[in-house]
């Protein structure tokens, strides 16, 4: 009798789990952009090389010390470099600017950047550091941010107290040939990042109290150089980004509802008129919900994209005050280069 009752039990099971069986949409995270993208990664090939400076095509500039890494004399070193100094470029390789706190960022750039011996990457020794020099100018506002990723590949980044270059041309005074002269002398060293603020007034302080005593004007005070920051192991390699924190008008949430019924998957992009700044969201067609969005009334821009069966269709709408936080999608069929028009124009 038991035996008999042993194939019943099984084919019990296998109706249940048959029928508890998840009908929802499959969510499908595509960056239809990508294909747009210039971006090419820069291999170096360093072999044993001790010393060399590093130069990137865009100009990112990295200072190579084979001392300051954990290999050994005959290792021969790769070097991978990927450089995002343009908007469109953030936009086609989905690289987004919220911080892990869902600030909304504004970037100077971004690198991706790692080290590898037989296709392994290595790190840096303890208590060492690599210098990194970035084609961009020394803006006290901005932070460095290094790349975290979700379960779908996204991105969104937690700022690091990384070390940065400080130079200031300072009015200084020397003694030659009997007389004491004013002169102009650069003076940089590193300082924590967090810690800029703090020179910055202490330097404005001391050219204000030079010039009421000795009547010196028009010093070249805090030349704004291109940023040099050194990181050590801790920080490691990856994606590195140079950004500030925007203030916005609101956080909104809006509702959506789509016009086009044969459409499942849905890509938001959102970017910011004369801000370097891209959001981007991948939903389903039965959960719409993308959250709150920080909107900078009429400089804020939608853009919704789909594909059916190789076919593209898209929307972009502008994010007004006046605009209602209902906002019906209803998808229009495009060329994947007319989607991309949208994003330029």
């Amino acid at each position: 009798m038991m035996i008999r009752l042993r194939p019943i039990f099984i084919v019990l099971i296998i109706v249940l789990i048959n029928g508890c069986k998840d009908d929802n949409i499959v969510l499908n995270a595509k960056n239809h952009l990508k294909i747009f993208s210039s971006v090419k990664t820069q291999i170096f090939e360093l072999n044993t090389i001790s010393d060399t400076i590093i130069k990137g095509n865009k100009g990112t500039t990295i200072h190579f010390n084979r001392d300051a890494f954990e290999i050994n004399n005959v290792d021969e070193v790769i070097v991978e470099l990927r450089e995002y100094y343009e908007l469109n470029e953030l936009i086609y390789n989905n690289i987004n600017t919220v911080t892990d706190k869902n600030e909304l960022l504004e970037t100077s750039g971004v690198i991706y950047l790692d080290f590898k011996v037989n296709n392994r990457p290595i790190k840096l020794k303890k208590q060492k550091n690599l210098i990194i020099q970035f084609p961009v100018k020394n803006d006290y506002k901005n932070k460095i941010y290094k790349a975290n990723f979700d379960s779908i590949g996204k991105i969104n980044w937690s700022e690091k107290n990384v070390e940065v270059l400080f130079t200031a041309d300072m009015i200084r005074t020397k003694f030659a040939r009997g007389v004491f002269a004013k002169i102009l002398v650069k003076e940089s060293f590193m300082v924590p990042i967090d810690s800029l603020s703090y020179f910055k007034e202490k330097y404005e302080r001391d050219l204000t109290e030079l010039n009421r005593i000795d009547s010196v004007r028009n010093a070249n005070y805090l030349k704004r150089e291109n940023l040099i920051i050194s990181i050590n192991r801790d920080f490691g390699f990856g994606y590195i980004n140079i950004d500030q924190v925007i203030e916005f008008d609101n956080k909104t949430k809006y509702n959506f509802s789509i016009l086009n019924k044969k459409i499942d998957n849905i890509s938001f992009y959102v970017f910011y008129e004369n801000l370097n700044s891209f959001l981007s969201f991948f939903v389903t067609a039965d959960n719409l919900n993308i959250g709150e969005i920080p909107v900078i009334y009429g400089e804020t821009y939608l853009i919704a994209v789909s594909e059916i069966n190789g076919a593209y269709y898209g929307q972009k709408t502008r994010l007004t005050k006046e605009l209602k936080s209902d906002i019906k999608l209803n998808l229009k069929r495009m060329e994947l280069s007319q989607i991309k028009d949208l994003i330029n124009h």
